[in-house]
């Protein structure tokens, strides 16, 4: 997603007909009085308010705008929000589509906990999970939350929301009751790797050593690690609670060592060291033929370009390939299948590993957590 503009700042205009000074905003004059000092000020306060809407016009008043209107101008406000987490607003998005479906025409003003509720049951279908029902309620109640602060509706609409109680364990029908995240086993991840890229693979082999997220390591290059001691250390600088101002680091024993040093060794300067670009030079190298010497090279099918980092999503779209063809080649070799698993479990086998040798303390500072009783979860 790319990174959202400021909108230009209107000029302050003078209309010599009607003696007036004026700034034109979406399209349409705002007349500002004759006093220059007097329509500066006017000027700085109007285009303040333009710029905190993102350049949106006026809204309608509090008990007209619509919810479809609300979530437009929440839509310019998370995309600025998340940009450095583009994943995330798509899934927000995506989420919010089935409800707007139903509620859009709505007034935003009537949408109150009967309606929420309403929406809330739609996904109690026997197969969604009662955390991620929850999730998504919540998620809505934000979007209102936020219009309440941008006065687009009465605060009383989000007081009134806020009474919808979560659905709790026990109490719930037709949701599942989640399963929780499990440490995977060794051989497992083992018996996969062979069926990965060899930068997905040793990223796998980096994640089950140190306990990192995977979104932690994936933009990793050779300059952002410190190998001056024993131990190598990487601070990053975008994580998941970069937010709240918290340093994260990473640390590489000697294991990881042996997985990024020669990564470290080969990686151009400034590239990521797992890159999906070594995949494809990989595909290429093992294709049955290759391009004649002087062959014209072939028209592209598309403008799709192939970016010089692995994002989240690819990493775990490639690790669930890997566990396919595993067990494909598994079937055919009449053998037991290996059970699914993702690499979040990967971040929970180092955690239990590091509390059974090292203890919760030991283990906490290395997942970099700010709570042990949030550690326990994972150990």
């Amino acid at each position: 997603m790319p990174k959202p503009s400021t909108p230009k700042a209107p000029k302050l205009c003078f209309h010599k007909g009607k003696n007036l000074f004026f700034v034109r905003l979406n399209g349409e004059a705002l007349y500002l009085g004759r006093d220059e000092d007097e329509a500066k000020r006017r000027y700085r306060i109007a285009v303040a308010k333009w710029w905190n809407r993102g350049g949106l016009p006026e809204p309608p008043p509090p008990q007209q705008i619509t919810v479809a209107q609300v979530f437009d101008r929440w839509t310019v406000h998370a995309q600025e929000y998340y940009q450095n987490n583009p994943g995330h607003f798509e899934s927000i998005k995506a989420t919010y589509r089935a409800f707007l479906d139903v509620y859009k025409s709505m007034p935003a003003a009537d949408f109150g906990p009967l309606a929420l509720k309403s929406y809330r049951t739609g996904l109690c279908d026997g197969e969604t999970s009662r955390t991620t029902v929850n999730m998504k309620v919540n998620a809505i109640r934000r979007v209102f939350k936020w219009a309440v602060s941008e006065e687009l509706i009465p605060p009383s609409v989000f007081e009134a929301l806020a009474t919808v109680e979560g659905l709790r364990q026990g109490r719930a029908h037709g949701v599942k009751e989640p399963t929780p995240v499990t440490d995977v086993r060794w051989e497992h991840v083992e018996a996969c790797l062979p069926f990965m890229p060899s930068p997905v693979g040793d990223l796998v082999r980096l994640l089950w050593n140190c306990g990192a997220r995977v979104g932690e390591v994936v933009n990793l290059t050779a300059r952002d690690i410190d190998t001056s001691g024993p131990v190598w250390t990487a601070t990053i600088t975008a994580h998941k609670t970069a937010y709240k101002g918290r340093e994260r680091i990473l640390c590489f024993g000697k294991n990881c060592q042996s997985i990024l040093k020669p990564r470290m060794m080969s990686a151009p300067i400034g590239r990521p060291l797992f890159s999906p670009l070594e995949s494809i030079a990989e595909r290429a190298d093992s294709a049955p033929t290759h391009r004649r010497e002087g062959q014209p090279e072939t028209p592209r099918k598309s403008d799709r370009r192939i970016n010089a980092a692995y994002d989240v999503h690819a990493v775990n779209r490639a690790v669930a390939r890997s566990i396919a063809k595993c067990n494909a080649r598994r079937e055919e070799q009449r053998l037991a299948p290996i059970p699914h698993w993702h690499l979040h479990q990967l971040r929970h086998s180092f955690a239990t590993r590091t509390r059974n040798t090292l203890g919760l303390e030991a283990a906490s500072a290395a997942l970099g957590h700010s709570d042990l009783e949030v550690t326990k979860i994972y150990a």
